[in-house]
């Protein structure tokens, strides 16, 4: 049995930027683009939004490599067998 409290880090994908444009793009069978985020208005609203902070904050895991470790997800779930990116894509635009 578990803690009452546990953290199972589900790695999940890593994925750039470009990688989720071209699952995306698979999954849609439509030709997509990336346009860069515009940063400025995020850091103008940092003083009276607060949530702002945070993404301004964030903001260097869009541009830097990052997985989670996920040995405790494994160690609880041994078994388990991820859904091929693709079909993740689709489940995902499908829940939107």
């Amino acid at each position: 049995m578990l803690p009452r409290f546990t953290v199972l880090s589900f790695p999940g994908y890593t994925l750039t930027g470009e990688d989720i444009r071209a699952q995306l793009e698979t999954a849609t069978v439509t030709p997509l683009t990336l346009k860069p985020f515009q940063w400025l208005p995020l850091q103008l609203l940092q003083p009276v939004w607060p949530m702002a902070r945070s993404l301004v904050e964030m903001r260097y895991l869009w541009d830097t490599p990052h997985t989670l470790d996920g040995s405790a997800f494994a160690a609880q779930m041994p078994d388990f067998v991820p859904s091929p990116e693709t079909d993740a894509a689709r489940a995902a635009i499908g829940a939107a």
